[in-house]
């Protein structure tokens, strides 16, 4: 869903478009990247990566402000830039498309807001929402539009006060994604498929606008419990032996295929569903959706062996692991310090590090 990729919710005015840092907060962790320009393309300037203890942030919303507010003061202490773009999680973001009688820009907004609650479980009076133009014709205009409940966007304000961060903008993950990993100029559409610590992400990107998105409660911790489950491990030896093992043939004799195959089996039932449902059912508008190209998968835990090529096997979809440097660096004269396994990890704050460069 293209939430704020042409019209950021909060828009900074120019005189605060100043180098900022991509924050990606999940349950788990902090990601940040901070970007710079250079003769040869973009370049890391600043990024790392902080463990947040269980319960500050359960599901994309933060649990715990204070306990949250303090770990990011401290973090500030180590980096210099005071401006962030901060991802919004996908669980607590509804999307829908909208179509509606041509009109003025000017009348738009108040349009579409008078059909909200029609489509997402928000109040009006509660709504913060941002849209995108999909489709224009004589007669009609047809807009991706994202909400996100002004409790959830005044609880991320409030996390950043007397931090030393200001916000520049809040985005959908999934856009920032869309923005690192898919080619600027591409005009195929593509399945994202996030696997990350706690859950899944899988969305739709065509033209660089993210038009379905949908979340799996399937990600790396879950692989890693099952292992500690089935070998009696502890779970620092479950993702080494994740680490080490991954789905080769050879990870069959170990155990750790078996070990995993469930959840595993569960996620690709929730891709092949997806893809289906994409190709089986059209807008709103009548009109049929793109037919989907290409697959790219991404997120920390892309990184386990052989997971693409399961993917590829059981869905009979060819599925690649995305290029993250694809919009930053053509990587001719620079070799970023941070591995490539990294930057799989990495696509959201890189997607959110770029908005300093792009003019979406």
């Amino acid at each position: 869903m293209p939430l704020f990729r042409k019209a950021h919710l909060f828009p900074p005015p120019v005189l605060l478009s100043m180098p900022s840092i991509g924050f990606d907060i999940s349950d788990r962790s902090i990601k940040y990247i901070g970007l710079k320009e250079e003769s040869h393309g973009l370049v890391l300037d600043t990024y790392g990566k902080i463990a947040l203890p269980q319960g500050l942030v359960v599901s994309g919303k933060i649990v715990n402000i204070e306990g949250l507010r303090a770990i990011i003061t401290e973090m500030k202490k180590t980096i210099s830039r005071r401006f962030v773009r901060v991802a919004l999680p996908e669980e607590q973001v509804y999307s829908f498309n909208v179509t509606i009688p041509a009109m003025k820009s000017s009348e738009v907004r108040n349009a579409i807001m008078l059909q909200l609650e029609d489509h997402v479980p928000v109040a009006t009076v509660d709504a913060v929402f941002d849209y995108d133009l999909f489709s224009q014709t004589k007669d009609e205009m047809t807009f991706q539009v994202a909400v996100i409940s002004q409790t959830v966007i005044d609880s991320y304000f409030s996390l950043f006060d007397g931090t030393g961060f200001t916000p520049l903008s809040f985005e959908l993950e999934a856009q920032s994604i869309a923005r690192a990993i898919v080619s600027a100029d591409d005009p195929r559409t593509f399945m994202v498929i996030d696997l990350g610590e706690t859950r899944t992400g899988i969305c739709v990107v065509f033209k660089g606008l993210v038009l379905f998105t949908s979340t799996v409660d399937v990600g790396g911790h879950h692989l890693t419990e099952a292992i500690m489950k089935y070998f009696s491990l502890s779970e620092r030896e479950a993702i080494i032996k994740k680490e080490k093992f991954g789905l080769h043939s050879g990870a069959i004799d170990t155990g750790v295929f078996p070990a995993l195959i469930n959840l595993l089996s569960t996620l690709k039932d929730e891709v092949n569903k997806h893809y289906i449902y994409w190709h089986k059912y059209p807008f709103e508008d009548g009109t049929l959706r793109p037919k989907i190209d290409a697959i790219y998968l991404c997120g920390g835990e892309a990184n386990l062996i052989g997971l693409d090529d399961y993917l590829t096997a059981s869905l009979t979809l060819q599925v690649e692991r995305a290029n993250p440097w694809v919009n930053t660096n053509p990587l001719l004269e620079y070799i970023p310090e941070m591995s490539y396994k990294e930057a799989l990890a990495n696509v959201t704050t890189l997607g959110l590090a770029l908005g300093d460069f792009t003019h979406d």
